[in-house]
């Protein structure tokens, strides 16, 4: 028999060096030596295995080495999901009316049914509602829920006129846009689900409450936590501004740009969105409905190893099934894969390859693999 064979020990011991547990990763860094009971210990790391590497160096002096595999590994993966694809789309559309605003409105007018034939061609199952606002409170055109041909129908009236000054009212049409939700999704208990999205274009600076010169968003942001944490989970703010527009040097005024007041907004509140181009187009509205089609999002795993095998060029050592048994029972209890080897002083390369099924971190419940995963790990022996 080949003398790797009769010098190959595989015992598999059960021990509690660490309980690592799914959200419990092991310490990274290389290969690291001890020395219990006179054997040569290498623990190997789940950084070492990401690596790949394939030039770990082992004296060969010791009669034996004892090598330990965390059973738990993390793996981040990129992944393009569709997964709300199917669930309803509530849309408010909150557009500025003042007389510079008149090519998005007609963009809006003009895009809107195709934007929507998009989303439900996607699988989406969209309605719209809009609000067009100027510089006061009680100016306000409000279109409650309804399809897109009639929202377009609606704006078809809307005309671009008017603004005394560069502060408009948009602070309190966005609040407006999140009372059409709350109200609709009251009397629509099946939409309850829903994805809930502001749109919000303008190239003025939105002032807060009732005094123009107010141009705070702590009020705003205020009812946007609780509400993210309460009647609309899943709202998600856009926004349409000028990205270089200074109030100050271009109309005397000392506020903030469109863009900044936007940008803390969306920061304190922390509401999922983030700014479209502006001027709001058909071409970008189109671009915009992408959003819901494809999101990618990068996905914790946890790996959990199945089965390890440490092997020659030359020869394979292979476990007994019972020893196969004892290894999948210690790695089901969250424990790490220990095993014994000697190796042949008459080879010097060998290659340890780990075996690990990949699941969602946050699904509990998943009994399939997601995917799986194969380390392999170069251990070349050398003579002192």
């Amino acid at each position: 028999m080949n003398p790797f064979l009769n010098t190959l020990k595989l015992s598999f011991l059960i021990v509690s060096l660490c309980h690592c547990v799914p959200t419990k990763f092991a310490p990274t860094g290389s290969v690291q030596k001890g020395n219990p009971g006179g054997k040569s210990l290498y623990t190997i790391t789940c950084q070492a295995e990401k690596a790949q590497r394939q030039d770990i160096a082992l004296p060969l002096s010791a009669s034996s080495y004892e090598y330990r595999v965390f059973p738990f590994c993390d793996q981040h993966i990129e992944d393009t999901s569709q997964e709300n694809r199917t669930k309803p789309l509530n849309i408010v559309i909150v557009l500025d009316r003042t007389s510079s605003m008149g090519a998005t409105i007609n963009a809006v007018k003009s895009g809107i049914v195709q934007f929507a034939d998009g989303l439900e061609d996607s699988g989406w199952d969209v309605i719209f509602a809009a609000i067009g606002f100027r510089d006061y409170i009680n100016d306000f055109l409000i279109t409650p829920f309804t399809d897109a041909t009639s929202i377009k129908s609606s704006m078809d009236s809307w005309k671009a006129e008017g603004g005394q000054d560069y502060q408009e009212a948009g602070m309190q049409a966005i609040s407006t846009a999140y009372e059409l939700l709350r109200y609709y999704k009251r009397q629509k208990p099946a939409r309850k689900d829903a994805v809930d999205v502001v749109l919000y274009a303008s190239d003025g600076v939105a002032y807060a409450g009732q005094r123009k010169n107010d141009f705070s968003t702590d009020a705003l942001s205020a009812k946007t936590l609780k509400l993210l944490s309460g009647e609309l989970p899943k709202l998600k703010f856009y926004y349409s501004v000028p990205n270089d527009l200074d109030p100050l040097k271009e109309y005397g005024l000392n506020a903030p740009s469109p863009k900044a007041q936007m940008e803390e907004f969306t920061t304190t509140s922390r509401v999922p969105g983030k700014p479209i181009s502006f001027p709001l187009n058909r071409e970008i509205l189109n671009e915009f409905s992408k959003e819901f089609v494809e999101v990618t999002l990068t996905k914790a795993h946890i790996c959990q190893a199945t089965s390890a095998s440490f092997n020659s060029a030359i020869t394979t050592g292979v476990p007994s099934r019972s020893q196969r048994d004892d290894i999948l029972k210690q790695l089901k209890n969250g424990e790490p894969l220990v095993f014994t080897a000697s190796p042949d002083p008459t080879i010097t390369d060998y290659t340890l390859t780990i075996n690990r099924c990949c699941k969602l971190a946050d699904d509990e419940q998943a009994t399939e693999c997601q995917f799986t995963q194969t380390s392999k790990l170069g251990i070349k022996f050398k003579k002192k």
